[in-house]
């Protein structure tokens, strides 16, 4: 029976180190990170940073278009033609100059010859118009609001990377206590383990014992009551245990069907370094960091809306040609179309806008002051964050002590009942009573551990320092 325990024992671990892919908190934080959403999302907008950053710049430079317009005339109205009147009238001269010299030869008069005439009426428009124009636009001043606009594409740029670095450590944060979670449920998990071996041990002694007669019915009662109560909760925590991994495997992304193994230790042995918690917090809070990119920003929108009193100048150049022929071939030949170009400065001068932009810049000014006095209350809550964190670190690592002594004590007490339960002199119950209260020390000894390192994570958070090695 043992060797088919053992068998099954070895098949069973077989298994799992060739289906289940282990875990350690580093490469659990790392598949998170690659498969989280709201990563991938901040990760966007942090590339996007640098496009604004263009197009802010972009104001600095001068802008260049061209238009080309061609059309088809289908019908247009009628005009007289000059050309048919000036013919006309050459022709009258000419009949009046040929008939005098032909009735006095001897004035020396020459022959004009006649011209040929055109038609009386053309139309207003030729059969193909095109035009062509190039633009140019060159910002000289515009009240600096070019600087202004790269000095706010740079305070996006970094609120982009803090909020990149925010949703970093919110992911790490998480997988964090979801995986020590699971390392205080496997520690459980192996007290449990231990008691059940114990319990069954001390079944299989007193059921042995009151078949000699040597102790009473009560006695095994109270053995199979302390065995059959064990059961629901190895069960419990075993649901618990195969719950907290489930979550893990959403928190990284995985598929839900995939088997995993979590590699790890749950202690108090790691001690942060003695530093100013609350400067630290300071320097790397990434929240603190956003509210004053914030700021930056109002401050940057106050300056935007005092430039509006300043005067605005923009250098301008433009060629434009036209062309009207009733062949289109010939519709870019010098004597079909007319050119220009022509440079030029315009300014704009801001007067009076009935206190318009003054109210405004007010406005904006008064949004700075809202936003440091946000910035002062955020440094006091963090400062009241850092000193909660610190209490329960500091009350958990004095309650280990506590408890280490308390198991040592309970141990003795078991120790203590069972030689007096051996010798006749107490029962089964004060036995099941010590070794109950052993159980719940141990237990109670592996969640104090787990609180200490969870207000070890809740110092990470509050300092800014996340990271994702495991505590050791």
């Amino acid at each position: 029976m043992n060797k088919l325990k053992i068998t099954s024992f070895l098949i069973l671990m077989l298994s799992i180190s060739v289906f289940a892919e282990v875990y350690t908190l580093e490469k659990a934080i790392e598949v998170a990170l690659k498969n989280n959403e709201s990563v991938e999302t901040a990760e966007k907008e942090l590339e996007k940073s640098n496009y604004v950053y263009n197009e802010a710049f972009s104001g600095a430079l001068p802008k260049i278009d061209a238009n080309i317009t061609y059309l088809r005339n289908i019908y247009s109205s009628k005009i007289t033609n000059m050309e048919s009147y000036f013919a006309n009238f050459a022709n009258g001269i000419a009949l009046v100059n040929n008939t005098v010299m032909n009735e006095h030869p001897s004035a020396g008069l020459t022959e004009m010859p006649f011209m040929e005439m055109p038609d009386s009426e053309i139309e207003a428009m030729k059969d193909n118009t095109i035009k062509f124009e190039l633009n140019l636009i060159q910002p000289i001043w515009i009240g600096g609001k070019v600087g202004t606009a790269l000095d706010i594409a740079k305070i996006y740029k970094e609120m982009s990377q803090s909020a990149f670095k925010l949703e970093i450590d919110k992911v790490t944060l998480e997988i964090k206590k979801n995986f020590y979670q699971i390392l205080l449920l496997d520690e459980s998990r192996k007290v449990m383990a231990l008691v059940k071996k114990d319990a069954y041990s001390n079944l299989d002694k007193i059921e042995k014992l009151y078949k000699e007669g040597l102790v009473s019915e009560y006695d095994i009662i109270q053995a199979r009551v302390r065995v059959r109560s064990i059961e629901p909760k190895i069960i419990s925590l075993d649901n618990y245990y195969d719950l907290a991994k489930e979550y893990l495997k959403i928190n990284m992304g995985l598929d839900p069907k995939e088997n995993i193994e979590i590699e790890g230790s749950i202690s108090a042995t790691f001690t942060p370094d003695t530093v100013d918690f609350y400067n630290t917090a300071l320097t790397n809070r990434v929240e603190l960091k956003l509210l004053e990119n914030k700021r930056d920003l109002l401050k940057e929108n106050a300056k935007i809306e005092f430039s509006n009193h300043l005067p605005s100048i923009v250098g301008l150049a433009n060629y434009s040609f036209q062309s009207q022929t009733d062949d289109f071939g010939d519709t870019f030949e010098t004597n079909y179309g007319v050119g220009a170009f022509n440079v030029g400065v315009t300014a704009n001068i801001p007067i009076f806008n009935g206190m318009g932009t003054k109210a405004k810049v007010d406005q904006a000014q008064i949004e700075v002051k809202k936003s440091d006095l946000e910035i002062v209350k955020t440094k006091k809550l963090i400062n009241l964050q850092i000193k909660d964190v610190v209490s329960k670190m500091n009350l958990a690592k004095e309650e280990i002590i506590l408890r280490d002594q308390e198991i040592a004590e309970y141990e003795k007490a078991l120790e203590i009942t069972q030689v007096r339960y051996d010798n006749g002199l107490c029962t089964q119950l004060e036995v099941t009573s010590a070794q109950t209260a052993l159980e719940s020390s141990r237990l109670d000894k592996i969640n104090t551990v787990h609180q200490y390192v969870t207000a070890l994570i809740d110092l990470e958070a509050a300092t800014g320092l996340v990271t994702n090695m495991e505590y050791k």
